[in-house]
């Protein structure tokens, strides 16, 4: 019995390449493959008109025509049976919506159904505040090739590929549970499509481990279509050494391939980079940003204030759950343990981190308390 959710709003798209596909009289715009969409939209309302004050991101995602699906008769009677389906996701753009306006261009990879059904966009937005909205749109068609694209014969750039956290280098020992990090642009646009037999972001561990859904953590950067990053959680590794491959696909058939080496460690100490606050000197409240090498890790943290003497006079001892970019945050409402709220004065804080096989790591930083 749980409620479906439900968003306030909808993606509205109004045009595709130019023309207004609103107009149910309007002919619907056909995008080769190897071509570029330009889509823009809006933020509706329940009425259809637009949320000028809805300022956020979207998410727009490409697919092609359905196609045909046979079932696989799994339960052995003798039965198959076939249905319409969206298989392939062709591409995808992330892009900022100002005054609950957007528009995204994305490029199409040269694999495509080449069936004259129409496509689909699907699209999600969000603002900070947790606004959000989703619609879809069927009104183009994906089918034929461009022959004027431009000719491409350089795989993707990768700018950097790295486990946790950037002083990473290869041959290091990590964690059980790693996270790849990547960023990489190309002038066709990154293949994100999964009609391509072949041509998928792939990550290979030690030869024989292949994982083809690497592109599901890609994220388009919102400023520059042709451009993004990846943050892939890698689990079920043993402790000892292993080889990473990781090949990325251009929409233009080129790959790059980068590969390391590095090694599990079955206790790794956890390093902690830094730590930040929010306010320093801080008057209402703190809150204390730890960074340190576990990306996407709920781990045991101790954060304790101490004044100068040595006394303790606030303290969490609980479980923390970094974001992916290393970070975990706690609050201090500059009371002590007995709701009072401390004098002004210098303070030192001291951040624990333990692992569950034991290991831990602790820094300290000094803090600034003025009055109210």
């Amino acid at each position: 019995a749980l409620r479906l959710p439900n968003p306030e709003y909808a993606v509205k798209v109004t045009h595709i390449n130019g023309p207004d596909i609103t107009d149910r009289a309007a002919t619907y715009p056909e995008i080769p493959a190897m071509g570029t969409m330009t889509i823009e939209g809006y933020i509706a309302d329940a009425s259809g008109a637009p949320v000028t004050g809805f300022n956020g991101m979207a998410e727009l995602q490409v697919y092609d025509a359905e196609r045909v699906i046979e079932t696989l008769d799994n339960a052995g009677e003798g039965i198959k049976k076939t249905y319409n389906d969206r298989k392939s996701r062709l591409s995808l753009a992330n892009t900022k919506v100002t005054g609950g306006r957007f528009s995204a261009t994305v490029t199409l990879p040269p694999e495509i159904e080449n069936n004259y059904v129409p496509g689909r966009i699907v699209g999600y937005a969000w603002t900070e505040k947790g606004t959000e909205a989703n619609g879809d749109c069927e009104r183009f068609y994906v089918y034929g090739y461009n022959d004027d694209a431009t000719s491409d014969t350089e795989g993707p750039n990768i700018e950097y590929l790295y486990l946790n956290s950037e002083i990473f280098l290869p041959g290091d020992a990590v964690n059980p549970n790693p996270t790849l990090f990547a960023a990489m642009s190309d002038e066709s646009g990154i293949n994100l499509s999964d009609a391509g037999i072949g041509h998928r972001m792939t990550l290979t561990l030690d030869g024989t481990d292949v994982r083809d859904d690497v592109s599901i953590y890609f994220t388009p950067d919102a400023d520059n279509e042709r451009r993004g990053t990846l943050r892939y959680p890698i689990s079920g590794l043993e402790a000892g050494p292993h080889k990473l491959e990781f090949i990325v696909w251009d929409n233009a058939n080129n790959s790059t391939r980068r590969e390391f080496d590095f090694s599990i460690g079955a206790a790794m100490k956890p390093i902690i980079h830094d730590m930040l606050t929010d306010a320093n000197p801080a008057t209402t409240s703190v809150t204390f940003t730890i960074i340190f090498d576990r990306p996407n890790t709920t781990i045991d943290c101790t954060l304790g204030v101490y004044d100068l003497s040595g006394r303790k006079v606030w303290e969490y001892d609980g479980n923390l759950k970094t974001d992916m970019d290393n970070r975990m945050r706690c609050r201090w409402d500059l009371r002590d343990g007995a709701g009072t709220r401390v004098p002004r004065g210098i303070y030192i804080y001291r951040a624990t981190v333990r692992t569950a096989e034991g290991t831990f790591s602790s820094a300290s930083k000094k803090l600034a308390v003025t009055a109210q």
